[in-house]
């Protein structure tokens, strides 16, 4: 009798442990390509900056994060996400391109997430 309240005690100590909510990695990774609209060329030097703003609001800031393209077109930017509701996107830039989507001159990116994304740049006229 004594070995099955044992038995029990112990078995619901390890149910009731691994019912716990796991901590949720902050990490975000972003691997990026950026290549030119008409070529599909990869752009060098384009400047990757990080933008944070809250979860409705059209207002960002920088969130301290930066980096450049390297000669193959590829940058990558990691960063650890804040909790609460904080949304993230980038922004990038080189003299003679610019970047513009259907959903505005920012990109938004997934936090607590890694990710890859390639990105299209126009040359200016």
């Amino acid at each position: 009798m004594k070995s099955h309240i044992l038995f029990i005690i112990i078995f619901s100590f390890l149910i009731i442990s691994s019912c716990k909510k796991k901590e949720e990695d902050p990490t975000t990774i972003v691997n990026g390509l950026v290549i030119d609209s008409l070529t599909n060329v990869p752009i060098h030097d384009v400047q990757v900056q990080l933008f944070k703003s809250e979860l409705l609001d059209d207002f960002a800031i920088p969130a301290g994060y930066n980096t450049a393209t390297d000669t193959l077109g590829k940058f990558y930017l990691e960063f650890e996400s804040e909790t609460g509701f904080i949304s993230y996107s980038l922004e990038v830039s080189k003299e003679g391109y610019q970047y513009y989507s259907k959903f505005g001159s920012r990109i938004r990116i997934e936090s607590r997430k890694s990710q890859n994304i390639t990105l299209k740049m126009f040359k200016e006229n």
